[in-house]
């Protein structure tokens, strides 16, 4: 029915607004959103850059699933920003964009698939592109084409999603992991 209607839409090349309450719905017929939280817009724009650059983390979440690692600035310099995150240490995180909000205490913000999980301690003499986190696998679910994972990281919990190849072996629950995020795959947001 998406597809039907955006191809009406197209067709008769007439201005639209569609409300719903579906994220996928919402992302796969706009070419722009509008996000809401209790009547007030939040941010507009594309829904590509509404995922990649949300504005805070109502939007991060509404938009799809959004790993949160709070922390409190243990130092700022003009490229980067390092993060003291309970149970976790210090993550140095580069500043990408301009709109990074200058507060105390800030959520290093991240999507699942952009996770890359590794046996053991292995991330930490693995691909020096990660920022590399010491985890402990709680749960898996196997979706097909995809395998999602919670994670245990210091106090803080996280999702990471493993394309599924055939002959992959899966990480168990209870299974160390070393836990890879790419640094510019970060957005920063508010805590």
């Amino acid at each position: 029915m998406r597809q039907d209607l955006l191809s009406l839409q197209r067709r008769l090349g007439i201005t639209t607004i569609f409300v719903t309450h579906d994220q996928e719905e919402a992302m796969t017929t706009a070419d722009r959103m509008a996000v809401m939280d209790q009547g007030i817009v939040q941010q507009v724009g594309s829904p590509s850059n509404l995922f990649d650059f949300p504005c805070n983390r109502f939007v991060a979440n509404f938009v799809g699933t959004m790993n949160v690692l709070e922390g409190l600035v243990k130092e700022r310099t003009p490229s980067t920003i390092t993060l003291s995150v309970q149970g976790i240490g210090d993550m140095i995180v580069p500043i990408i964009h301009d709109d990074t909000p200058a507060a105390p205490r800030l959520a290093a913000s991240f999507r699942p698939h952009t996770v890359q999980l590794e046996s053991g301690n292995a991330g930490k003499n693995g691909d020096a592109r990660f920022l590399w986190i010491p985890g402990v696998v709680e749960r898996s679910e196997f979706l097909g084409d995809s395998t999602r994972y919670g994670v245990k990281v210091g106090e803080q919990h996280i999702v990471a999603d493993q394309s599924h190849y055939s002959g992959l072996p899966q990480f168990l629950p209870g299974a160390p992991v070393s836990v890879g995020v790419e640094p510019t795959q970060i957005r920063l947001l508010p805590a």
